[in-house]
């Protein structure tokens, strides 16, 4: 029988013992002269069911098994890209002219672009086993780190970056640091992406000390989100239509990560953003 027949007689099957169980009260006394029938069809259930439940794991081990070869290989070859760019860069082949540099420097940004790319592809699965994690973090060290990384195209771009945060320590967060970086890595870059060069990027963290509450702000002076699209900005692959001038090759899933792994935490997200204006996103972390 293939499969997708097997699923309906399933779901028929089950929907019939279930008005039964509903309405037994009102049934039983014919269940006696049916009992035989009961049975074998109790049987027939749990026969379909285990077919059903096998099938299942059998498709997602052998999907499982593929996707980690796939993205092993694909990492593979990245790598192997990487490093003679590197090497052409470093000037190790010969004295590049400063236009051969730079063309190299935008096809190494690319390859690890996608690099990343490949790599958060797992995590899409892994957040739904996401759990509350005892580890804390520190929210200002993490958006330093970041923004230290980025520097290099931050002064590409000319946009003037500013970061502001209390002077005295703030309370770690019950945050896995790996979950909070992504989050945080995902604003910082969207705000690099989409804003003009000699635009501005404004980041300041803050301690609600009534509300128990550390809060994240990023503001960009970059290519905003249009009105009618704002609703589904968080969705999975969603993209604005006006982001791909600037960034052709993105996922539409930075997003929808950051939001996923927020809500797993109690935390919130939201923004304001006006096309061609700019985009101010807000994260509040409860402690």
């Amino acid at each position: 029988m293939p499969m997708k027949y097997l699923h309906h007689c399933l779901f028929f099957i089950t929907l019939i013992l279930f008005l039964v169980l509903i309405l037994r009260p009102l049934i039983s006394p014919f269940l006696a002269i049916f009992s035989y029938l009961t049975e074998l069809f109790l049987c027939l259930l749990i026969i379909l069911f285990s077919l059903r439940l096998l099938s299942f794991y059998k498709q997602q081990r052998e999907f499982s098994h593929l996707n980690s070869l796939f993205i092993h290989r694909l990492n593979t070859l990245l790598t192997e890209i990487k490093w003679p760019l590197e090497m052409l860069l470093n000037n190790n082949f010969g004295t590049l002219s400063q236009e051969q540099k730079e063309v190299i420097s935008q096809i190494s940004e690319k390859n690890n672009e996608v690099n990343r790319l490949i790599t958060s592809l797992p995590l899409l699965s892994s957040l739904e086993k996401l759990k509350i994690s005892d580890q804390l973090s520190n929210l200002k060290e993490i958006v330093q780190s970041i923004i230290d990384s980025c520097r290099k195209e931050i002064n590409k771009k000319k946009i003037a970056l500013t970061f502001v945060s209390p002077s005295e320590s703030l309370p770690p967060l019950k945050i896995n640091p790996f979950w909070l970086e992504l989050v945080i890595q995902i604003l910082i870059d969207n705000a690099i992406k989409y804003t003009p060069p000699g635009g501005r990027i404004d980041i300041l963290v803050s301690f609600d000390k009534n509300k128990k509450n550390i809060i994240f702000e990023i503001e960009d002076t970059g290519i905003g989100i249009k009105k009618e699209e704002q609703k589904k900005i968080f969705q999975k692959n969603f993209r604005g239509s006006n982001t791909f001038n600037f960034n052709p090759t993105g996922s539409g899933t930075g997003l929808y990560l950051a939001k996923k792994i927020i809500k797993k935490y109690r935390g919130e997200i939201w923004f304001k953003s006006e096309e061609n204006q700019g985009t101010r996103f807000f994260i509040r972390f409860p402690l």
